[in-house]
């Protein structure tokens, strides 16, 4: 019962009379309110589905790069459908009616919805394009057509009484139709979603990695030549630098899967990776220690975006110094010094526990509470220093700050002890001018502004909102912190995974528009009154989870939000309707011959 007390609480938090319910004496409101989260699916993480199993490697046949599957083409495109009305209107079946008719087989006549759609790439022994396969099941009672239009599409086509197989041209059908095997033992275990894309990374960046580093040189020479005002932060390293860091990734995969499916309501994805053996990827996706629970600390509350998380500290250390030097080094890219000094000595004071609130704020557009697992108080105040240092200090060439483009004065003034004897100090930033255009100086200011800290033996506090950092430190030095969930992904997502996040796009996007615009006024204005018409919004939900060199993440998007947005936008971008004229008076009739004239 306790749990589901926990739970109900942290479903009526922003209600006191429900509260005032819940904490009465009598148990019945607990007992049918909690009944009631039963029957909704609502349970705590500890009554949660059982931990699931990280994927495994996936063996293809030689030459197989990647394949797609689509288990039921129809319900696929019927999704897709609904997606698409959200935000204008389309005729019921007609996406339906429009790829079958491109297939040659109207309405999908001839489909064997039992088994599903295949389609792979194989690699080419005679250019750098990959060839195509693809397989369709057929029903045995006629012939289908899909071999008749293919070929009228230019591709090669067998057509047996139950299957189809298509490749790219006619050298390329042999292999394929060598691989009917592969594609009998993808259709006896169809993916629950509604497409299923893997790759065999390591396969695809044998063959195409060269041309992918290519094309990431080009993409670095090209920053290098874009105009740079005086005095606007150079970005130009950092985008090299995030450029080759994403194909190192890339590099260091061996598997990648992509689970997606669409109903009327939300788009969900499933992503598995696997990382290669050895790499420095696979350093870093290792399971983190039981630790507490920061959420516990952060407590339930709205907010905009809300992360709890946990990660291994010293494999974090590990993976980001010595990667970020390997990618570094094939850049000719200088790192400072003192940032990686940083980043190594971080796994040594942490416990790598950590939970993030943005939340609504009358004034500044957001505020900011952050929760810190730290080995000590010490090693808080410590770490806080550093970094206080690390932005202020040296000149501006030196400076990572001013070299990210953030240049700030900054100062850590230690206070009098908060909240039980909790050592605290207030963090006071100012942001420096640098060509950053006046709104985005607005957007910055908002998230980089005054910060108070509390540093508890096991955790560091900071919150913009002061009034609530006496509750999160004396949360923060309690003994035992139930381990309440502060986010829905907590609620949605099976238990056992390592990060929970929880994401409000509309509230992003008002909060945005009120810092950038706090007058209110023009087009900003009209978008913001649009987007506050919607006062209920499920957020966009996401989990991860690490483990012996394997790492899944489940993302769940609601489409009301984005349909929202849209309809706001096109709102705001409408003109205002033009008044009609007033009628102009008919002149009046000319007086007869001999008339009087009028007085």
């Amino acid at each position: 019962m306790g749990d589901y007390k926990h739970l109900v609480e942290r479903l009526v938090y922003d209600d006191p009379v429900l509260m005032r319910c819940v904490r009465s004496p009598g148990q019945w409101p607990v007992l049918l309110l909690a009944g009631l989260c039963c029957l909704l699916g609502l349970t705590t993480q500890e009554a949660g589905a059982a931990e699931e199993a990280l994927p495994s490697h996936q063996e293809l046949p030689a030459g197989v790069i990647a394949y797609v599957v689509i288990p039921h083409v129809p319900a696929l495109l019927d999704h897709l459908q609904t997606m698409v009305a959200m935000v204008r209107k389309v005729h019921p079946g007609r996406l339906l009616s429009q790829v079958s008719l491109l297939s040659g087989d109207a309405g999908f006549a001839h489909l064997d919805g039992s088994r599903p759609v295949v389609v792979a790439l194989l690699s080419s022994t005679t250019s750098a394009v990959p060839a195509v396969a693809a397989w369709i099941p057929t029903l045995a009672t006629e012939p289908a057509p899909y071999a008749q239009m293919a070929r009228i599409w230019g591709l090669a086509a067998d057509t047996s009484p139950a299957l189809t197989v298509l490749a790219g041209t006619d050298d390329d059908l042999p292999r394929a139709q060598a691989l009917i095997a592969f594609y009998q033992d993808l259709a006896a275990n169809p993916p629950a979603a509604d497409i299923r894309l893997h790759v065999a990374c390591d396969r695809a960046w044998l063959t195409y990695g060269d041309a992918l580093r290519e094309q990431e040189w080009l993409a670095a020479s090209r920053l290098a030549y874009l105009p740079h005002p005086a005095g606007a932060p150079d970005f130009v390293p950092a985008a090299r630098l995030g450029l080759a860091g994403s194909l190192g990734i890339a590099q260091d995969l061996l598997d990648l899967t992509v689970d997606l499916s669409a109903d009327g309501h939300a788009l969900s994805a499933v992503v598995d990776g696997i990382s290669q053996p050895g790499s420095a990827l696979s350093q870093v996706l290792v399971a983190p220690s039981t630790l507490p629970d920061a959420g516990a600390v952060l407590g339930p509350g709205a907010g905009i975006t809300t992360i709890v998380a946990r990660i291994d500290p010293q494999a974090f250390s590990s993976f980001v110094t010595v990667f970020l030097s390997r990618v570094a080094a094939q850049q000719s890219l200088p790192l400072n010094a003192a940032v990686m000094q940083l980043l190594s000595d971080y796994g040594s004071g942490t416990t790598g526990s950590f939970a993030l609130r943005v939340a609504p704020d009358a004034v500044h557009g957001v505020s900011l509470s952050y929760v810190h697992g730290v080995t000590s108080a010490a090693a808080g105040l410590a770490f806080a220093r550093r970094m206080v240092d690390l932005f202020t200090s040296g000149t501006a060439t030196e400076n990572p700050g001013a070299k990210l483009g953030l240049p700030m004065n900054a100062s850590l003034r230690m206070l009098p002890d908060g909240a039980a004897g909790a050592p605290s100090a207030l963090l006071s930033i100012t942001m420096l001018p640098n060509g950053w255009p006046l709104q985005v100086g607005q957007a910055l200011g908002a998230y980089l502004r005054d910060t108070e800290l509390a540093f508890t033996p096991g955790w560091t506090v900071c919150v913009q909102d002061t009034t609530t950092l006496e509750g999160l430190s004396i949360r923060a030095q309690a003994a035992h912190l139930h381990p309440l969930p502060v986010t829905l992904a907590e609620t949605v997502f099976p238990s056992g995974y390592d990060v929970y996040l929880d994401s409000d796009l509309v509230g992003m996007v008002l909060a945005s528009l009120s810092i950038i615009n706090p007058d209110g006024s023009g087009t900003t204005e009209l978008l913001h009154q649009a987007l506050a018409k919607h006062q209920q919004r499920e957020p966009l939900v996401l989990a991860g989870r690490f483990a012996a060199g394997a790492t899944r993440w489940r993302l769940h998007v609601p489409l009301a939000p984005l349909a929202a947005l849209v309809d706001a936008g096109r709102e705001a971008m409408e003109p205002a309707p033009v008044a009609p004229a007033a009628p102009t008076p008919a002149p009046a009739p000319a007086a007869a011959p001999g008339a009087p004239a009028p007085h």
